[in-house]
């Protein structure tokens, strides 16, 4: 299993685009200019790859704390159900994440 998390922050409020220079990845965190950042609405993307497939890119970007809350909490939530679902924050995205078993 290869899989792949990345989390990226918007560099600047006022950037109207949301092209792959606009962000700038967390553990660069050290070079964001903190006055371009708003904490309100703080803006970023999780990039996830499962066997080098992209299951989430730059394009379906939200608001970055919410986003990672929601997926910890629907992990939290698959020890006691077998599908979980939840919508991006600000964005019409649906996720469903489902817990699978292996017979051997």
């Amino acid at each position: 299993m290869n899989l792949l998390i990345e989390s990226l922050v918007l560099k600047d409020k006022n950037i109207k685009q949301r092209e792959a220079e606009c962000f700038i990845n967390i553990e660069n965190y050290n070079l964001l200019d903190k006055n371009k950042l708003d904490y309100d609405y703080l803006e970023g993307a999780l990039v996830i790859k499962y066997n080098n497939n992209e299951l989430l890119g730059l394009r379906e970007w939200d608001l970055i704390d919410q986003l990672w809350y929601y997926f910890l909490d629907s992990i939290y939530k698959l020890e006691t159900q077998a599908l979980v679902q939840f919508s991006f924050p600000d964005q019409p995205y649906l996720v469903s994440i489902e817990k699978k078993t292996t017979l051997l």
